[in-house]
């Protein structure tokens, strides 16, 4: 199935790659499908190029992701792809969309569903429901809201199982990318140096107040392993001249041993010359792992 997925725009000058649409259209091409991304941030298609590519490429599933500082730019992309894509099933995620399932659906009556949560399980069962002519079947797929043929808005229960992130899962597209027009903030602050914001895990256990990253990944920490990041770090080094990183998981030090792992993986391959950053909570840290993390080219937390 050929799939579009779309990225409005926001206004803050830095821009980053929407690793969660690379990750998901990753993940997407290991069942078969084909996949195009349009992030509005940085690509110099107007909507009538991007008109006439979903008129010529005729994808089955419009896909749009975004943030609540992307709001106003969604619905409006929302509603033009209602109007120039009126026969292509239109489904929002992200986290927005994750917080206010229903309430999109109503403000954006366009489109025809919002996955919420992790994307992968639902869209799966989503993409294949529709592949199969069941557009108007879709009460037993898991964290969906969607429209009943009558104009209703039908909320279907959470997944209650979460994406095996742990077990290796397919890398980010990076390649569906435009990598040269992104400004990721580097570990170093030089900006010259080629940089990737990436992610090692998802779910973060704590509960902070003023934290929304539950509503996409749960509260479940799953970690993928230090043989999976290496191969990845190497491979973007080798691939696109990777020099630093930043990992943008929401608690990046849950698990104390993969942190040491991992940094004494570094430290091994690269000596500290490959500069890297992470977010991290103090109730989350020691000095052996600061030191462990410094001397394998960390220089940020």
């Amino acid at each position: 199935m050929k799939i579009l997925l779309l990225y409005p725009e926001y206004s803050y000058p830095r821009k980053n790659p929407p690793i969660g649409l690379a990750s998901l259209a990753g993940h997407l091409r290991t069942r078969g499908h084909e996949i195009k991304i349009v992030d509005e941030n940085v690509s110099d298609m107007t909507r009538g190029e991007i008109k006439a590519l979903i008129e010529d490429w005729k994808p089955a599933v419009l896909g749009i992701s975004f943030m609540t500082n992307q709001y106003k730019a969604a619905m409006d992309l929302i509603s033009w792809c209602g109007e120039n894509a009126p026969y292509t099933f239109k489904v929002a995620g992200g986290p927005h969309p994750s917080a206010l399932p229903e309430k999109v659906m109503e403000e954006a009556p366009a489109l025809d569903a919002v996955v919420y949560g992790e994307g992968e399980i639902a869209l799966d069962l989503l993409i294949a429901r529709l592949a199969s002519g069941g557009a108007r079947d879709l009460k037993t797929i898991p964290s969906l809201a969607f429209r009943t043929k009558e104009g209703g808005i039908v909320r279907t229960p959470q997944a209650t199982e979460s994406f095996p992130f742990e077990d290796d899962p397919p890398w980010p597209a990076w390649d569906l990318l435009e990598l040269s027009k992104y400004e990721v903030f580097g570990p170093s602050g030089d900006p010259d140096k080629t940089t990737f914001a990436l992610l090692s895990s998802r779910g973060c256990p704590a509960h902070c107040t003023f934290c929304d990253a539950f509503t996409v990944f749960g509260r479940k920490f799953r970690g993928r392993g230090v043989k999976s990041l290496m191969a990845e770090i190497k491979y973007l080094h080798d691939k696109f001249g990777m020099e630093q990183f930043d990992y943008v998981d929401d608690l990046f030090t849950v698990d104390r041993q993969r942190v040491l792992d991992f940094s004494a993986a570094m430290k091994k391959e690269y000596n500290g010359k490959m500069g890297w950053s992470a977010n991290a909570r103090l109730d989350r840290l020691d000095e052996e792992m600061c030191t462990a993390m410094k001397e394998s080219g960390a220089v940020r937390i």
